[in-house]
């Protein structure tokens, strides 16, 4: 994500570390997950901080984390109800 920010090599490496250091040491950020994001989860969130322009707080970084986590969250539980309905369906079809 920083190396796409036009100056972005003026960014200390305690802006990088804070971020990786809180997704991994920090159990309220885990909010009840494993430590860390999964790959989704931070892509998602690095494309909304470009949309936003320029390089988030580490601390906004992992609230648009947090967020995107809950919104695939949000998606499974989706897709669950989806398939039940689907099958449903199917079973009044047959």
């Amino acid at each position: 994500m920083l190396d796409s920010v036009p100056g972005a090599q003026h960014i200390s490496d305690a802006f990088r570390h804070g971020v990786v250091d809180s997704m991994f040491d920090d159990p309220e950020v885990w909010a009840g997950y494993s430590p860390g994001f999964s790959a989704p989860v931070i892509v998602r969130a690095v494309r909304e901080a470009r949309r936003q322009g320029g390089s988030p707080a580490p601390g906004n970084f992992l609230a648009l984390c947090t967020r995107h986590r809950s919104w695939f969250q949000h998606a499974q539980a989706r897709m669950h109800d989806l398939l039940e309905i689907r099958q449903n369906a199917e079973d009044i079809l047959i």
